[in-house]
């Protein structure tokens, strides 16, 4: 609005003039409730220079129309169409957050449900339950006896899948990019050469025992993560961290080469089927080991979850909030470094399961990580489980198959992912 003067002794055609403005999405301003305004180009006065108005002005004005707007939606007028459209990242949520973690349970659970049963060989379920619940060791039959080995291997597939889907949205977060993956940083590179090591020497077990290789690959991921963390320490945006990752994932890399040339060509193929990820090979022992590593991954996360929601939009924002972001952003990537180290230890790194289920549940979240994260951590459960069902259930050269889980989910997540792809854009 612009004031006019009055001629001498009349008060002028009006007091104030509206002129056009054009309208603008704050995102801060969405989640508040209220459409800030940004006014368009002024004239200039004659002979004068522009007429500076008070800010409160403005203020006064975008309350006002977001008290119109709320009192057409009470009315019954219009939903909301009018009101600028943000990106995809910050989509209103308009499914309940408690429908969208049923219906993603239930898909959990049927997963884990259904997938003992069904393999390279079909068992009975009542008659296996009945028997390994029931009767001894000795007493099983093969139904109980193919149970008692795929469980173990299903409840690490639910925890690695989970895993690794929470660390990927946490990362994409914290990388401010859509392509961070729980890999981004070189966990994987390193954690495969702490595993190298004690597959081509395999001297180095005597003195650890059956735990050398997990323990080999958890010792070097998890100090390339506190690498990454000291040489981007001066840093303070992503970029930093995003190159010190990359420096470190190329390093470990080319140590994981030179291992492989120098290695006995008989211990190759071990060091192949871990570069591809695989589940096989589980005993009751192997998910319980990954449990304590797990809890402490996820208290840290939980810990600085509601710096995420600040974080996600404007670090500047977050510490007009109140938030420390150096050390949320430092205890945010030490537990998603944390869970994916230990997933990595236990079954090597089985890859774009973090980069997959982050984009396909986020339109029905939006960012708010309190439904994002466990909705994450569901999903990819019972993506993994899936997974690895498809993997030891298909015929590959007239056999049943005990294919690479890491395979399988290349395979059934490029086209999902594609196809989300394709569909943002139209």
């Amino acid at each position: 609005m612009v004031r006019h003067a009055a001629a001498p002794g009349r008060r002028g055609l009006g007091s104030f003039v509206r002129y056009p403005r054009r309208e603008f999405g704050c995102r801060l301003c969405r989640r508040i409730g209220v459409v800030a305004r940004r006014p368009g180009p002024r004239p200039r006065p004659w002979g004068g220079r522009p007429e500076r108005r008070h800010p409160a002005s403005d203020v006064r004005q975008s309350l006002s129309i977001a008290s119109a707007h709320r009192k057409r939606r009470t009315a019954g007028g219009s939903s909301g169409a009018e009101w600028p459209k943000l990106g995809a990242d910050f989509v209103k949520n308009r499914t309940s957050p408690w429908w969208l973690l049923g219906i993603l349970s239930l898909f959990s659970l049927g997963t884990v449900i259904l997938a003992p049963f069904w393999g390279a060989e079909s068992i009975d379920p009542w008659n296996a339950w009945r028997e390994w619940l029931s009767q001894p060791k000795e007493q099983w039959s093969s139904d109980a006896q193919i149970l008692a080995v795929r469980l173990p291997r299903i409840a690490l597939a639910w925890l690695a899948g989970g895993s690794l889907a929470m660390s990927g949205a946490v990362m994409q977060t914290l990388l401010r990019n859509g392509l961070a993956t729980p890999f981004t940083l070189g966990v994987s590179s390193a954690g495969s050469f702490g595993a190298f090591l004690f597959i081509a020497f395999p001297t180095l077990t005597a003195y650890t025992g059956g735990f050398g290789l997990r323990l080999g690959s958890l010792t070097f991921a998890l100090a390339e993560i506190a690498l990454v963390l000291a040489v981007a320490k001066r840093s303070t945006r992503a970029e930093g961290l995003i190159l010190a990752g990359i420096t470190f994932n190329f390093l470990f890399g080319a140590g994981t080469m030179m291992i492989r040339y120098l290695a006995d060509p008989y211990r190759l193929a071990s060091m192949e089927r871990w570069l591809m990820g695989s589940l096989d090979t589980v005993t009751w022992e192997t998910p319980l080991s990954l449990l304590p590593w797990l809890g402490g991954g996820l208290i840290l996360v939980f810990w600085r979850l509601p710096a995420l929601d600040f974080l996600a939009f404007d670090e500047e924002l977050a510490a007009s909030r109140g938030v420390a972001v150096a050390s949320a952003r430092r205890d945010l990537l030490i537990g998603a470094g944390i869970l994916t180290a230990s997933v990595v230890a236990h079954s090597g790194p089985i890859g774009f399961l973090g980069l997959l289920i982050p984009h396909a549940v986020r339109p029905f979240t939006g960012m708010n990580h309190n439904l994002l994260l466990p909705a994450c951590w569901i999903s990819g459960g019972g993506f993994l489980v899936l997974a690895d069902l498809f993997a030891r259930s298909l015929q590959w050269s007239g056999r049943a198959s005990e294919m690479p889980v890491g395979i399988m989910t290349a395979f059934l997540g490029a086209p999902f992912f594609l196809w989300l792809l394709i569909r943002g854009r139209t």
